[in-house]
């Protein structure tokens, strides 16, 4: 099960949900799996959190300050990739911001013999 977490300046609620179900429903389509595969947090940045050259808006600004992403999972990097793709069209179709994307492959349990 992949994780995402979005981090981003405050939004109006109804944008918040809508964007957060489409990444659900593109990460789930890359991989070709069903939505309830794909685990999504969207934490808010409090207002003055977020410093882009010195600018610290209270809400999520047209051209700046995009969404930061992190993309966990035991995926290739090819289906990361292709999960991290998805979820740029997201916010760029969205939002018309090219977020942040980090991915980062989930470490393996350790199994004892």
């Amino acid at each position: 099960m992949p994780l995402i977490q979005i981090a981003a300046l405050p939004q109006p609620r109804s944008v918040r949900d809508r964007i957060l179900d489409a990444v659900v429903q593109a990460a789930a389509q890359s991989l070709g799996r069903p939505a309830e595969s794909i685990w999504a947090t969207w934490q808010e940045i409090p207002e003055g959190g977020y410093s882009v050259g010195g600018a610290r808006p209270e809400n999520q600004p047209a051209a700046t300050h995009p969404p930061i992403v992190r993309v966990y999972g035991r995926r290739s990097p090819q289906e990361l990739s292709a999960v991290a793709e998805a979820i740029e069209r997201v916010f760029q179709d969205g939002l018309g911001l090219d977020p942040f994307v980090i991915v980062e492959p989930a470490p393996h349990a350790e199994t004892s013999s």
